[in-house]
């Protein structure tokens, strides 16, 4: 992933999602797509967790919490 140079002052919390999304590039760059999917299936369940939560899949494939 390119970073742009930052130019502007910006958020700390805009920061923070970009740090988070540069981290989650670097997990899964190089992994097969089925190891991607691992990885963002372990997340939604350890996010379902943290929100006391169940996980419901629509449709079509994809879920929400409830």
């Amino acid at each position: 992933m390119k970073t742009k140079i930052r130019t502007k002052e910006i958020s700390h919390s805009l920061e923070e999602v970009w740090d988070w999304k540069e981290q989650v590039y670097q997990e899964i760059k190089g992994k097969t797509f089925e190891e991607k999917k691992k990885v963002y299936s372990d997340a939604l369940q350890e996010a379902a967790i943290i929100l006391h939560s169940q996980l419901v899949q629509n449709e079509n494939g994809t879920y929400h919490f409830v």
